[in-house]
């Protein structure tokens, strides 16, 4: 006969370890993925919400499909107008916006002008020109 008889051999016995031993290197390996991976993204996901919560007029934005667009309006807590090329208006949601390429006026300054003692508000400066010098 090429097979033989094959016995049942009795199971070893368990062995009876420390219960907080075997749950020690799951919670451990939890404890690790939650600093390593969970933490960080749940920081930048709070801190791109406050970014989109702070977009107002005036800004350039990119957004989720890299388009360049300067915010015209803030209509609501979800939707933005914005510019995206001279006469050219577009609608986006503010979960779109991916970056603030530039920051606005602010709002306080936006408003009221600078005023000089005198009450006058001051003539805008003349920009400098740099001179080109060649060498021969």
């Amino acid at each position: 006969m090429l097979i033989e008889t094959a016995y049942a051999q009795t199971a070893a016995a368990p062995v009876q370890g420390d219960a907080m031993m075997t749950i020690f290197p799951l919670v451990l390996m939890l404890g690790v993925f939650y600093l390593l991976v969970m933490r960080p993204q749940i920081k930048r996901e709070k801190e791109k919400r406050q970014m989109q919560d702070d977009v107002r007029r005036g800004d350039k934005v990119i957004t989720l499909g890299g388009i360049v667009a300067e915010i015209v309006k803030v209509e609501d807590d979800h939707y933005l107008e914005a510019t995206i090329a001279e006469g050219v208006n577009v609608r986006i949601a503010k979960s779109a916006v991916e970056g603030v390429v530039t920051k606005g006026i602010p709002k306080a300054t936006a408003a009221k002008p600078a005023k000089k003692a005198n009450g006058k508000t001051p003539a805008p400066k003349a920009k400098k020109t740099a001179k080109k010098t060649t060498k021969k």
